[in-house]
Order: C-alpha cells, then sequence, then structure tokens
C-alpha cells in the first residue's frame, strides 16, 4: 500500500478500524490506490453517516417524541378523570 494512502489512514482512525473489519480493502487499496473514495463511502455507510441513515434516525427520534408526548397526553387525562371522581 502506498505511504500517502497509510498516512491518510493514520489521520483518519475510523476509515483505519473500519478497513481493520474488512480486510478486503487492503488487497483493493494495495491494487487499485484511487478506490480510497469508494472506502470512505463504505465505511460512511457503516457508520451510518449518509444522509438516508440521518433522515432515518431523525425520524425514529421524532416517532418516539410523538409516543411520549401521546403518553403525557393520557396520563393528564387520567389523573384529571381521577380526581374528578374523588371530588363527586
Amino acid at each position: 500500500m502506498r505511504k500517502e494512502i497509510q498516512y491518510y489512514l493514520d489521520q483518519n482512525s475510523d476509515l483505519k478500524f473500519y478497513m481493520r473489519m474488512h480486510p478486503v480493502w487492503y488487497r483493493r487499496l494495495g491494487r487499485y490506490p484511487g478506490d480510497v473514495s469508494r472506502l470512505k463511502e463504505a465505511a460512511d455507510e457503516f457508520y451510518g453517516r449518509t444522509l438516508n441513515k440521518k433522515i432515518e434516525r431523525f425520524s425514529q427520534q421524532l416517532d418516539l417524541i410523538s409516543m411520549f408526548m401521546e403518553m403525557a397526553k393520557s396520563m393528564g387525562n387520567n389523573e384529571k378523570d381521577n380526581n374528578e371522581i374523588t371530588n363527586d
């Protein structure tokens, strides 16, 4: 593997870790040094740093917040109903 690629991987520890988990990239970069951008794309997909993954995570967080809001609303209604029953 070329020295500049090794230096680049030393500067980007997440890419280096990804390569250790997927050793096929050692051979691929040794043969085709220009595939560093493809390595970065694959690592971004693996780590969930793509736009689609970010949107998906945001959507899941919104769903969770919505669920908590509904739960709090229903608990508030139950308390109100219990207070009305005890006051009668």
